[in-house]
């Protein structure tokens, strides 16, 4: 939890000064709306993971007045989780890791809903979001006593986030989001059933 508060404070920090710079910034006659794709890395509260997502305005397919200013997408990662008392030493020259019974990879793939806030209020260069997300995730895990069997399951997961992009020149995007995850596997999969998480979120990624 300490990791993602301290990552959180050095990515935001600089946000409101950002979101000063539209008096010098050219006004936009109407906000934008476009597809977009990038790359994600996710620190999340014991572990880390990467991953990708494509996204296309929910308006392409139903052109209704809810629909405006939200984006459908998929969104696909890959997680690397630590054990709880697990903790790593290095002298510069080696890692030392210390306590290590478990390695749990998981992988997931979600549908995405992000709802664009004050779309005619704020430039198009400043894109604050609220988002949803619902899928399935696989996990499995790699003991590190071999004695003990892989152990591995399915299970179905959602997400609740909210977050702000960065557009530059209309076409490059920096985004960082915190969601929460709920993933609650029927069988224990490493220390725990539950691996449920924070998720601090970072995406670049191109609009087009």
């Amino acid at each position: 939890m300490r990791y993602i508060v301290v990552l959180l404070l050095i990515v935001l920090g600089p946000l409101p000064a950002f979101s000063q710079l539209e008096k010098y910034l050219e006004k936009d006659p109407e906000p934008t709306v476009m597809n977009q794709w990038g790359a994600a890395f996710s620190v999340l509260e014991g572990g880390t993971g990467i991953g990708g997502f494509i996204e296309t305005p929910l308006k392409n397919l139903i052109d209704v007045s809810p629909a405006d200013f939200v984006h459908i997408g998929l969104t696909a990662d890959i997680f690397f989780l630590r054990d709880s008392k697990e903790f790593q030493y290095s002298d510069g020259y080696n890692v030392y890791i210390f306590n290590r019974q478990n390695n749990v990879y998981m992988g997931d793939l979600l549908v995405t809903l992000r709802k664009r806030l004050f779309a005619r209020e704020l430039h198009d260069s400043f894109q604050p979001f609220v988002m949803f997300s619902a899928g399935a995730i696989y996990g499995i895990n790699f003991p590190e006593d071999k004695t003990r069997p892989v152990e591995q399951g399915v299970a179905p997961t959602v997400a609740g986030a909210f977050g702000v992009n960065a557009v530059v020149d209309k076409v490059y995007l920096f985004g960082i989001r915190l969601q929460y995850r709920y993933m609650t596997f029927q069988n224990r999969l490493g220390e725990t059933k539950d691996h449920s998480t924070l998720d601090l979120r970072l995406e670049l990624g191109r609009r087009f």
